[in-house]
């Protein structure tokens, strides 16, 4: 075994030193990434919620059960720091920062750990969570990562971990979110975060579950290949001289079907050397139809850059082959569900997109930016303002969002009074936002308090704003 590692990481560095790269840097202007959202942690949904953090970092929270406060809260691979690496010094560089900092997080009841890489187990992150939870912050992780967690000198003690072997599970129960379901199943990937100790360390994919009977189950696969290819042409496991791995069918009919599958897509160049370890997005696909999962969302892409990825993939690459292997298989690919996945059978899970559309829509307010504006309302979206002509499809939008931007910074929140939804096309929300309104010109700052009337409309399969107009309440009450 010690020689085969040696060969293969002897492969690995002729390629990477030797074979011709592009070095596509990434865009400066941000065109096209990835945009930064402020997530609306701990606003409770009825239904399982996901919320992307970057690269592979998650916090999922379950359905509120009965007689609980609020649903479990599960941190998935966590990652803060601006550089991933042995004491920060070296390895990728982030260039899409978190949506939030550590500080902003609600607290969590457990954090979840794939593998011991530097992308996905990073020390001054897990620091910074266990000091904030008083160091009673739950682990879980695969067989030999608590060795690793408890080395890493951040406080973190034995008692605190939990470790799981492929296909075994555990329940935890909490006192204020009840119970989550967590199960450690199989990936294809290697682990070690030396030279010394390559494969040292199990490497997995998770299971969360809600424990109740029909209740909503998500899959993490973590950092996995799903195949093995001999050539960098070769981007479909159709291609691949062997069988794909057979866990993630496995995975399917053990536990399947998923209403949420979160999979990587990113860092899977060159092909030749990385498919038995990364998966391409044509990979992910067929990863989402063996786990059985009804809806998915790419990761490990659009974060981090170095190693590999900064000497052969465009950034904007992963994100692309996602969307057109989702169109050529037939699978319906929706833009902004890329960030927070609601899962929901009806009425309910309208309801809570329209919730985190409208939350999204005040955090885009204080952002400044125009193409999340309009990347919220349909193509032919109108806003009507008092005192102003409506201005109606995108380039009025964006004429009367530069001149609002140009004037006033708004920090609002949406209280959400009445949301009905009429139909599978059609829903109103009727709001009140509350908060401060900048006046840029003038230095000078006011309480601002508003009425809201949304009309929304369903759009490649997602709810956007068609029709918004608001009046002022006065006096401040």
């Amino acid at each position: 075994m010690a020689v085969l590692q040696q060969l293969c990481f002897i492969g690995a560095m002729q390629t990477r030193f030797s074979t011709p790269k592009n070095f596509v840097p990434v865009p400066v202007d941000r065109l096209g990434l990835v945009q930064v959202r402020k997530p609306d942690f701990g606003v409770q949904q009825d239904g399982l919620k996901a919320t992307w953090i970057g690269h592979a970092s998650f916090l999922v929270e379950t359905s509120r059960q009965d007689g609980t406060e609020r649903g479990a809260r599960v941190l998935i691979d966590p990652v803060w720091s601006n550089r991933v690496g042995p004491y920060g010094l070296v390895g990728p560089v982030r260039f899409t920062p978190p949506p939030c900092p550590i500080d902003d997080l609600p607290d969590v009841d457990a954090v979840v750990i794939s593998h011991d890489h530097y992308d996905h187990l990073d020390s001054d992150t897990l620091k910074k969570l266990n000091v904030k939870q008083n160091g009673e912050l739950r682990f879980f992780c695969g067989l030999g990562v608590k060795a690793v967690l408890t080395g890493l000198g951040v406080g973190i003690k034995a008692d605190q971990i939990t470790e799981l072997d492929w296909w075994n599970g555990v329940t935890l129960q909490t006192e204020t979110a009840g119970s989550v379901d967590l199960v450690c199943t199989p990936a294809q990937h290697r682990s070690g975060r030396t030279p010394w100790n390559f494969d040292g360390t199990l490497w997995c994919s998770w299971i969360v579950k809600e424990p109740d009977a029909g209740g909503k189950k998500l899959f993490f696969a973590g950092d996995t290949g799903y195949c093995h290819v001999t050539s960098d042409a070769q981007f479909s496991h159709h291609d691949a001289p062997h069988p794909p791995c057979p866990a993630f069918k496995e995975v399917g009919e053990l536990y399947g079907p998923f209403d949420l599958a979160l999979l990587p897509i990113g860092c899977f160049k060159p092909r030749s050397v990385l498919s038995g370890q990364h998966s391409s997005p044509e990979d992910s696909l067929a990863i989402h139809e063996d786990v059985r999962s009804k809806k998915s969302i790419g990761m490990h892409y659009g974060t981090l850059r170095g190693a590999y990825s900064a000497a052969y993939e465009p950034v904007l690459e992963p994100p692309e082959r996602w969307k057109k292997g989702a169109e050529a298989a037939g699978a319906k690919y929706a833009e902004t569900f890329s960030t927070t996945g609601f899962v929901k059978d009806g009425v309910a899970d309208d309801k809570s997109q329209i919730t985190a559309l409208l939350h999204r829509y005040g955090a885009v307010l204080a952002s400044h930016s125009i193409p999340e504006v309009l990347s919220i309302y349909t193509g032919d979206g109108v806003i009507m303002a008092p005192g102003y002509a409506p201005a109606c499809g995108r380039d009025a939008l964006k004429s009367a969002y530069e001149r609002i931007f140009s004037t006033i910074k708004l920090e609002i929140e949406f209280e959400i009074d009445e949301i009905v939804v009429t139909g599978e096309e059609w829903a109103f929300a009727r709001t009140t936002a509350e908060g401060t309104k900048h006046w840029l010109k003038k230095g000078t700052k006011e309480e601002h308090r508003n009425q809201e009337l949304f009309v929304l409309k369903r759009e490649e399969g997602e709810w956007r704003i068609a029709r918004y107009c608001f009046s002022s309440m006065k006096p401040m009450v």
